[in-house]
């Protein structure tokens, strides 16, 4: 107790104590000495003074006011000494020593919690200040290797003996890896507690290089498949590395020694599984940097055989030479042949998961029965399974299976990576115009030769389509680029430049000019399927060998095709023209130099133009072309000795098609018309083979080739699962925090039937297996348990395990009746751990981003940001350091008053004597 006061309500009236006094005294004076000096006179006397003051007291409102310190203050420091937070360790401390200086003697209990995965009550909440801060020091330390804002404020939370007068002090640098602390802050705040934030920024390992993720292919992967795993690396420093596998522990290669970029790069391991079954693959980065433990980069692939194949074909008999071709005489496939219009057709979803993939050969989108369009795209795009289909004709000789009428706005042209559509495949086109003396002769319609060819040239206009590109070049010896390759849209600087364009009356100079449009040219490839170059000239040149190799060799390399338009060519120059036209593959037109020389310059133009459309059914044979060189489908097979693009087998026609934006283009026709083309789609993957399979006219030397049938069976394998898409009656959906895993399990469960959860993982030392039907205790000190189980009470649909180890773990979930009897096979699921994401150095979050979770947590807290450390005041701001007490008397004065009246009125009434004389009295009795 200090600051004790008195006060009064109306200090005034203190003044009634003076006429109280005469009226008490000047009475009691006025009494004869002989009369007043009476017991009774004197104790009244006092008696009646004492009702007056307390009286007067009393209506002057007479209080006692104090202060006492207020012990229920109490203020949880809330330390993250996570790995992140350890380069910042000093600054943190220096925050928490002054805070214990500023709290002083004003009587705060304040307690520590350190936290990181998990929480330490490092200091419990105590008033002996000096003693925290050494407590703090020699306190347990958590698990430091992840970074969980929301349990530790819940912990702490929990602490509190007066929530409304707690605060929480969360010094940390915001880097969050677990859970999600906006969620708390709400129920935090609304028990009364307070939250500042001390922001303590880390600048994490200063040189690092890490392993950020590893791309294994998506689609399935057979057994001995050379496959390409891409690692994705980021450093922020370079130099000499090496990259390891591990496969099931085994080294898989040699270290494989590369050169580290500042920032990001991928490397490629080449690798193949030599076993079926569950491979573990780990990957080591040997280089030294600050930072280990993101070095390491674990996960798996599960080799299982997909063999299930189900043919549906739309005639009978159409798939016999297909089938013959898969198996041959290695069994390799279990498949099933079904007519679409048959009984035997699946009709429900279950009954198609019994299968790997689903072949349709030559099925059109009419003769697929009602609903099973919906049910086969949701068997690819959810489940994952593999869809391959390939076409044929109808009696009529049309297209049956990718007939673009029956196609239009179908699921089924949906989910293939082809749209069937008839199109002009765009085409660059480098219009070389002779601008020498030699064109200069007189044309018809009153110009010169040379106006001829400007409106030949602008002709091209006319039959461009808006997907083409044109460009425009002179042939003379300056020769010159009047316009850059242009979209056909821009149809207005298409024109200006040819009208601005003048004859220069130099040379014919083919040899420069047609190089310098065939590089043009090749900067186009990838945006047009077709490059080609028109010549306009009086073809009097210098010698073919100046272009001819040139010519050969644009074609040889881009497929680029050259045309020339002669005007009144001579003799020699038309078959100089002849052979240049048929290195380049391209036509000559012999144009007279007399007559209608611009309308035949024109038409030559827009008939050398007039790019063929792909239609339904092509029936000429070609070689296929391999677009994709680095394709595993199309690897060792032989190509064609001229053209190394082309494979040796024959197709006898296709079906015309245009190519989806994010498919993969395998093998390809002229054009790049799609032969083979695949694309994921949802989980599974879709491939489309453009020519049919029934092993006659079109397809019987393809099919009849090794080649042939290799690139076919690869194909298919391509497409197979990655996953065992079997009906189950668990499944379940895994969400994945950091450490925290929160499991969803679906299951058809009957009255009595339950499902046992395991967690399982294979090491060097043996099997760990954990329950998910159970909480494990002291579950922090190990690297994997379950924090929250899978139990009757939630019907088996929900559960939480912890994994803080890196490594491959398998999900085993089994259902039994209520007699405890195994019902189906059990469900397995794989997940990998590679390290926590608090070495993860890409996903470390922006300033502001950190600026504005410290701000959600302060301002839904009713705190404060504190950045300047020095500078702990608003951690004390907000307290009631002091509480008022005031004692008021009132009511004992009233009792006082009326008991001390009373007493006057006896003592005045009746005699009596005090103790001691009543004593004396009775001693004097006795002696008598």
């Amino acid at each position: 107790m200090f600051n004790f006061e008195i006060c009064f309500d109306h200090p005034w009236l203190l003044l009634l104590l003076i006429p109280a006094a005469l009226f008490t005294l000047v009475p009691y004076f006025r009494i004869k000495k002989r009369y007043r000096r009476t017991r009774n006179r004197i104790i009244s006397l006092v008696l009646h003074m004492l009702v007056m003051t307390l009286s007067i007291l009393l209506l002057s409102g007479f209080a006692v006011r104090y202060y006492v310190p207020n012990e229920q203050n109490e203020i949880i420091l809330l330390v993250d000494v996570s790995d992140t937070e350890n380069e910042a360790k000093e600054n943190r401390d220096i925050f928490i020593q002054n805070v214990l200086s500023e709290s002083g003697d004003d009587g705060f209990n304040i307690g520590v919690v350190t936290f990181g995965f998990d929480q330490v009550y490092a200091v419990p909440l105590t008033t002996e200040i000096d003693t925290i801060y050494d407590a703090y020091l020699e306190a347990a330390v958590p698990d430091t290797t992840a970074t969980n804002i929301e349990d530790a404020l819940e912990y702490a939370a929990g602490l509190f003996n007066y929530p409304k007068t707690g605060k929480i002090v969360l010094i940390t640098d915001a880097k969050e890896t677990d859970g999600a602390v906006r969620d708390v802050i709400s129920s935090i705040a609304a028990k009364g507690i307070s939250i500042d934030a001390a922001y303590v920024p880390s600048n994490y390992a200063d040189v690092d290089a890490q392993i950020i993720n590893v791309a294994l292919p998506e689609q399935y992967i057979g057994l001995e498949e050379e496959v390409d795993i891409v690692i994705n690396l980021k450093s922020n420093v370079a130099g000499t590395a090496q990259i390891s596998l591990y496969d099931n522990d085994e080294l898989a290669d040699q270290a494989q020694s590369f050169e580290l970029v500042d920032g990001m790069q991928s490397i490629i391991v080449t690798h193949f599984f030599k076993d079926v079954g569950l491979h573990e693959l780990h990957f080591q980065l040997a280089f030294d940097d600050s930072l280990e433990k993101n070095n390491e980069y674990t996960t798996y692939y599960d080799l299982q055989v997909y063999n299930k194949l189900l043919i549906i074909e739309s005639k009978d008999g159409q798939s016999e030479a297909l089938v013959s071709m898969l198996n041959g005489t290695e069994d390799k496939y279990q498949i099933s042949v079904v007519n679409v219009a048959g009984d035997k057709m699946p009709a429900s979803m279950d009954a198609l998961r019994m299968y790997d993939q689903i072949i349709l050969n030559n099925v059109a989108n009419q003769d697929l029965p009602e609903g099973f369009d919906e049910m086969l795209q949701s068997y690819v795009s959810d489940y994952g399974g593999g869809l391959f289909t390939a076409g044929g004709k109808n009696a009529k000789g049309e297209a049956h299976a990718y007939n673009k009428k029956d196609m239009y706005g179908s699921i089924y042209q949906e989910m293939l990576p082809v749209q069937v559509f008839n199109y002009t495949p765009p085409i660059g086109v480098m219009i070389i115009l002779d601008s020498s003396g030699s064109m200069l002769g007189n044309s018809d319609y009153g110009g010169t030769i040379f106006d001829s060819a400007k409106a030949a040239a602008l002709a091209c206009l006319d039959v461009l389509y808006e997907r083409d590109y044109v460009g425009i070049m002179t042939l003379d010896t300056n020769q010159a680029t009047i316009l850059e390759m242009t979209p056909r849209t821009q149809e207005t600087k298409i024109r200006e430049a040819l009208t601005a364009l003048k004859p220069s009356g130099g040379n014919t100079v083919f040899g420069d000019s047609i190089n310098a449009a065939g590089l043009k040219l090749r900067d186009m490839k990838g945006k047009v399927a077709k490059l080609h170059m028109i010549v306009i000239s009086d073809g009097m040149t210098e010698a073919a060998s100046t272009y001819e190799d040139k010519i050969k060799d644009f074609y040889e390399k881009d497929g680029t095709t050259f045309s020339v338009i002669g005007i009144g060519m001579e003799d020699s120059a038309r078959t100089a023209m002849t052979n240049a036209v048929a290195l380049g593959h391209g036509r000559l037109y012999d144009v007279p130099a007399t007559g209608k020389i611009t309308e035949s310059l024109i038409n030559s133009v827009k008939s050398d133009l007039n790019v063929p459309k792909v239609e339904d059914v092509n029936e000429e044979p070609f070689a296929p072309q391999v677009n994709n060189a680095l394709s595993p489908l199309v690897r060792d097979l032989a190509r064609d000795p001229v053209d190394r693009d082309r494979l040796t087998m024959n197709l006898g026609g296709f079906y015309g098609a245009r190519l989806k934006e994010g498919a993969d283009l395998v093998l390809m026709g002229n054009y790049t018309v799609p032969i083979y083309a695949q694309w994921k789609y949802g989980e599974g993957m879709v491939g489309s083979f453009m020519s049919d399979l029934q092993g006659t006219a079109w397809s019987a030397e393809f099919m009849g080739s090794q080649d042939g049938q290799t690139f076919l069976k690869r194909a298919i394998d391509n497409l197979m699962p990655t996953s065992n898409i079997r009906p189950n009656d668990i499944t379940i959906s895994l969400t994945e925090d950091n450490y925290t895993n929160t499991m969803s399990v679906f299951a058809k469960l009957k009255d009595g039937e339950s499902v046992k959860g395991e967690l399982i993982r294979e090491t060097a030392s043996g099997t760990e297996v954990i329950s998910l039907n159970e909480v494990q205790e002291n579950g922090g000190n190990t690297t994997f348990y379950t924090s929250s189980a899978l139990t009757a009470t939630n019907k088996y649909s929900h559960c939480k395990f912890i994994v803080k180890e890196s490594g491959v773990y398998t999900i085993r979930l089994t259902k039994y009746d209520k007699d405890g009897n195994q019902v189906g096979d059990p469900l397995l699921v794989h997940k990998d751990f590679a390290y926590s994401e608090e070495y993860d150095q890409t996903s470390t979050p922006s300033k502001d981003d950190l600026a504005l979770l410290l701000h959600d947590i302060t301002t839904k807290g009713e705190g404060k940001v504190m950045v300047d450390l020095q500078d702990v005041e608003p951690v004390f701001e907000g307290f009631v350091i002091k509480i008022e007490k005031v004692f008021d008397p009132r009511w004992s004065f009233m009792i006082t008053v009326i008991v001390l009246f009373l007493l006057d009125v006896a003592v005045c009434k009746f005699k009596f004597k005090w103790i001691h004389e009543i004593i004396f009295d009775r001693k004097r009795k006795k002696e008598l």
